[in-house]
């Protein structure tokens, strides 16, 4: 599409973009958010479709869990609040994910807020599995940019038990370690 100079550089345009058989709507116009405002639409489009199939599961048993973590990267510090709704399987058990990270960057105290979501699976067996998750989030500054968010580490779960230990590396996370309870 070719739009005249002048309404790029207007604010609150409204322009329609078409893709993937659905029509999007942007606010902005300047080409510096029509990358940003794509992305945030494919990311939500993937999450959606990738989260769809393992929640219409019938056979399968759903948990619920909230946890708590804390991390460093050394010159920036946070603290996290997930929900995690696991689907139990057999051998790996999948999970979507969605929480809060607050943070604050050491060097210019500047604090930062990361809403997020991510879809990841465990593997392993006796309580002990390697987690991984992927996903999307909304870093919070001065302005806003979308960013990935993923996490690998390690987590302590008994299935008949409530109590979730994690550790790992990831973002917004950074190198954390957390403890969870199961509903």
């Amino acid at each position: 599409m070719n739009y005249p100079s002048t309404a790029l550089n207007q604010k609150n345009k409204r322009q329609k973009f078409k893709g993937l058989g659905f029509t999007f709507i942007s606010v902005e116009t300047n080409s510096t958010s029509k990358p940003l405002n794509m992305f945030k639409r494919l990311t939500l489009i993937l999450v959606v479709h990738l989260a769809y199939k393992p929640l219409i599961a019938q056979n399968n048993k759903m948990s619920h869990s909230f946890n708590l973590t804390g991390g460093t990267f050394f010159i920036y510090n946070q603290v996290a609040l997930h929900y995690e709704l696991l689907e139990e399987r057999r051998n790996v058990h999948t999970f979507i994910q969605g929480g809060l990270s607050l943070g604050i960057e050491l060097y210019n105290g500047q604090s930062t807020a990361t809403p997020f979501a991510r879809l990841g699976f465990l593997a392993g067996a006796n309580s002990h599995y390697f987690e991984a998750a992927m996903g999307g989030g909304l870093l919070i500054m001065s302005d806003a940019a979308v960013l990935p968010s993923a996490t690998v580490g390690y987590r302590n779960l008994n299935l008949d038990g409530r109590s979730i230990v994690r550790f790992g590396i990831g973002f917004p996370e950074a190198i954390y370690f957390g403890y969870g309870w199961r509903l």
